[in-house]
């Protein structure tokens, strides 16, 4: 047995690498003129996950490369610095990403450039690029990374998207810094963000400081030289008796917006109870101290919420929904509207809805599901059902499934999908028993292509077609008819040709129009700092202006055309009078639901009346007239009186079968004047028959 001795110990000489560039770890022996090269020590990849196969055939595929090879990763020139390195160990990337859908196919390849270690504790730090190229999308996107040389983490420094050929459409460049806690602890964060739309030519800068932890209570965002808004946040920090609830729960948002010197401020204010639950919620607007509204929380056991109160503006009309849950506390099985009205549901072991009972359609509807958890019946109230069955179906090209849908006086149809849940046709039941159907194609970039005019039979005639450019936006669009709509872009300008004729449509950094034009001439948009307009002047500087409250509701129209109207709002927000151009005065009353209840005009007032459901009842005016409304047990309109000067009268009563409207009587001071009969067939109404059996409406064709 060997005592060990005479053996000489120097792990200078022994190393652990990829020195075949095979992607395997191989150990390296050298003593004096004596070298060893060991491959025994295998790793292999048969860890690394190569394909993902879902339900509907799509196929996802993974292929690996060593580092070693020269077309997936590549060293740069660039000198790194003790204790950084750069390395190349065994290691397998992804180089290939595939997705197969039937003849949908796409590509997306990865390389990578200077793989980084940290000499002194913190091992493998990621590479500094990372490249993404999807040619099917022709976009290729390079990730740019780097590291803080005092406490070496790394970081985003840059995201460049372009097209394949490397004509740029974005750019979002990351700041990154960090805040020193203790004991070389630290919080990195990024600190600016700037994003350039190379396409529109604009650009948003985003800044992030005033961190508490882990959250900044400010963020600034500029759209170019438009818009600046500005977010502050503060919260409530819970660290005490053991709970640990930090940067999460916050106590006011105030975003303040600011455009062409003028600034709109709205803000956010929660309250807590002793449990962090939210107990109320105040928005404010203006310059962030005018009321818009105030939403009130109650909570049972379980943590659900058990009434929500909303209260609008200044109004003293609190609005409640209340819910009831399941014994576990999990479902919903009962809700009540602010007019008590009533939805109760019972649910399924899977946890899916059964039935649902509700007070507005006085009834039950309920749900059936196979054994797979799909929905396949809905029973409603009136006695109509609806099937649904999905089922797999190749008849269409590409297609895989299929969903038949077939309901109580409704028109039967079928849906096809291909393997990424696109439409590819949607095919329904004529009246005649025929299929109808309408196709959509897409593009090897499954883009929407074309969709066909409704047709009989396996093929299309005619379709509407659309093109696209090499950076992903609409070009043109051809309909079925040959007429053509071109699309040009240039910065944020979008032009539109169509017949011949050019518009153009002008937007801001932040997305919103400011001016259109066409050869009658430009309209341009003014927006205050809300957003909202301000003043539109059309061609031959013909200006229309706005007024606003102090809450940022209309409250005036100025406008050539329409003259000058003017709006009042009640405590609740509603519209409670307005004047138009002749001066002419409208008031309107509402209950504590915000239902109408009153119209005052010149001439007259209206008074409105409700029923136990929300529904109107009546409407009564000093000049005479009225109208009555009367409905069934399932809430369905079955009867209309309406009452004219003079004693006149006509009734109007509503029959209903099969889901349908079947019959309307027409009677007038009492006397029968005449009855409609719809009759349906498949689905739609194909006649109109009066009593004396004439018709008067016939569909052939």
């Amino acid at each position: 047995m060997n005592s060990g001795e005479g053996f000489k110990r120097d792990l200078a000489l022994m190393n652990v690498n990829d020195f075949n560039g095979d992607g395997c770890s191989e150990l390296f022996l050298g003593l004096y003129n004596d070298a060893y090269y060991l491959t025994h020590l295998e790793d292999k990849n048969n860890l690394l996950l190569t394909t993902l196969q879902d339900g509907m055939d799509v196929v996802e595929s993974f292929t690996y490369e060593p580092i070693s090879k020269l077309s997936v990763y590549k060293e740069s020139a660039e000198k790194v610095n003790f204790p950084m390195l750069k390395v190349k160990f065994p290691l397998y990337l992804v180089f290939l990403m595939e997705k197969y859908a039937g003849a949908y196919r796409e590509y997306t390849t990865y390389q990578y450039q200077d793989a980084m270690i940290h000499r002194q504790g913190k091992g493998f730090m990621g590479f500094k690029e990372i490249k993404e190229t999807n040619i099917l999308k022709n976009q290729t996107i390079k990730s740019k990374y780097g590291y803080n040389s005092s406490y070496y983490y790394p970081f985003l420094n840059e995201r460049k998207l372009t097209t394949y050929s490397g004509s740029e459409l974005s750019t979002t460049s990351f700041e990154n810094a960090f805040t020193y806690i203790s004991n070389n602890s630290i919080f990195p964060y990024v600190s600016k963000q700037t994003t350039t739309d190379h396409l529109k030519g604009t650009l948003q800068t985003s800044t992030f400081s005033n961190f508490e932890y882990g959250s900044p209570k400010t963020v600034q965002i500029k759209y170019g030289n438009d818009v600046t808004q500005t977010i502050n946040t503060t919260y409530k920090n819970v660290n005490t008796g053991g709970k640990w609830i930090l940067g999460q729960l916050p106590e006011t948002i105030q975003k303040i917006t600011s455009r062409a010197g003028s600034s709109w401020t709205d803000k956010l204010s929660f309250a807590y109870n002793d449990k962090h639950q939210l107990l109320k919620q105040t928005a404010f607007t203006n310059d962030g101290t005018k009321q818009v509204a105030e939403n009130t929380y109650s909570y049972d056991g379980y943590g659900n919420i058990k009434t929500e109160s909303t209260k609008a503006y200044t109004s003293p009309n609190l609005l409640t929904n209340s819910y009831e849950y399941s014994a576990d506390g999990v479902f919903i099985t009962k809700t009540t509207d602010p007019i008590n009205l009533k939805t109760i549901n019972t649910y399924n072991q899977l946890g899916q809805i059964t039935t649902v009972y509700s007070d507005k359609n006085r009834g039950n509807t309920q749900y059936l599901y196979n054994t797979m958890g799909m929905l396949v019946k809905i029973s409603s109230p009136d006695g109509s059902v609806s099937n649904i069955s999905a089922a797999w179906n190749s008849s269409v090209y590409q297609g895989v499934y299929s969903i038949t849908t077939s309901s109580t006086g409704a028109p039967s149809t079928i849906v096809h999908y291909d393997m990424l849940g696109r439409e590819l046709r949607s095919s329904t039941i004529r009246f005649d028993a025929r299929e109808q159907n309408v196709d959509t194609k897409y593009d090897q970039a499954g883009r929407l292509h074309q969709v066909s005019l409704p047709f009989f039979g396996n093929r299309a005639s005619y379709w509407s077609t659309s093109l696209y450019d090499s950076n992903n936006r609409l070009a043109s669009t051809t309909q079925a008819s040959g007429n053509t709509s071109k699309y040009a872009y240039s910065n944020n300008t979008i032009s539109t040709t169509k017949d011949g004729i050019t518009s153009t449509q002008s937007f801001d950094a932040q997305g919103n129009m400011i001016s259109s034009a066409d050869p009658a001439g430009t309209i341009t948009y003014n927006l205050r700092a809300d957003g909202q307009f301000s003043n539109i002047t059309s061609p031959g500087n013909i200006s229309s202006s706005f007024g606003y409250d102090q809450y940022g509701r209309q409250t005036s129209i100025t406008d050539p055309s329409a003259g000058f109207k003017t709006f009042v709002y009640d405590a609740s927000g509603n519209i409670s009078s307005e004047t138009d151009a002749n001066n002419r005065p409208k008031t309107f009353l509402y209950d504590a639901y915000n239902r109408l209840t009153k119209k005052t005009v010149p001439e007259m007032n209206t008074v409105y009346s409700y029923d136990a459901f929300g529904e109107i009842v009546s409407e009564v005016s000093s000049n005479g007239t009225s109208s009555t409304y009367g409905y069934d047990q399932l809430g369905r309109l079955i009867r209309v009186l309406e009452k004219g000067t003079g004693g006149r009268s006509l009734q109007k009563n509503y029959s209903y079968g099969q889901g349908n409207l079947s019959s309307v009587l027409y009677a007038a001071n009492g006397g029968l004047i005449t009855s409609e009969h719809y009759q349906y067939q498949n689905g739609h109404l194909n006649q109109i028959k009066l009593s004396d059996g004439s018709i008067i409406w016939n569909l052939n064709a």
